[in-house]
Parts: C-alpha cells; sequence; structure tokens
C-alpha cells in the first residue's frame, strides 16, 4: 500500500471514525437490502450471492475495525486466491 502523509493519515482517521460512529447506529434490515443490491452480486453469506470475492461468513470476528477497512478500502488487502495479474 502507498505511503500516506500526514493529511491523508488524517482524513483517511475520519473517515473510519464517521463511519464508525454510523456502525454504532445500523438498521439491520436497511443492512440486509443494501448486501442484497451492492454486496451479494460478489460476495456470499450462508451459500447466497455469488463468489467472485471471498465469503462473507464469519466476518464478524474482523472486529468493526476489520470490517470498516474492507469496506472502505477493499483492495488494501486481497487474498491471494481472489488476486487478478496479468
Amino acid at each position: 500500500p502507498e505511503l500516506l502523509d500526514e493529511g491523508a493519515q488524517r482524513a483517511r482517521s475520519e473517515k473510519f471514525e464517521h463511519f464508525a460512529l454510523l456502525a454504532g447506529r445500523g438498521d439491520a434490515a436497511r443492512g440486509r437490502d443494501v448486501f442484497k443490491t451492492s454486496c451479494q452480486v460478489c460476495h456470499a453469506v450462508g451459500g447466497v450471492g455469488e463468489s467472485i470475492g471471498p465469503p462473507l461468513d464469519g466476518v464478524g470476528a474482523r472486529g468493526l475495525d476489520g470490517i470498516l477497512a474492507a469496506v472502505l478500502e477493499p483492495s488494501r488487502a486481497v487474498e491471494s486466491g481472489y488476486r487478478e495479474l496479468r
């Protein structure tokens, strides 16, 4: 990953803090709708969805910081089985 200067790191931290606050007052029903329309086209949970990206079963074990990192910066850490090399 690219190195961030102080300003870029501050902006990244503020973005993560913003979404961490939003996560604390989430709406599970709305989250399911968003998953169906946005995430499920690549990912599966409980065998429902596609297998373009890794399955998301057990993703909660990553904790909020890990989930936010994966959602806000999905290309930052790509599992080897899902990388495309040219």
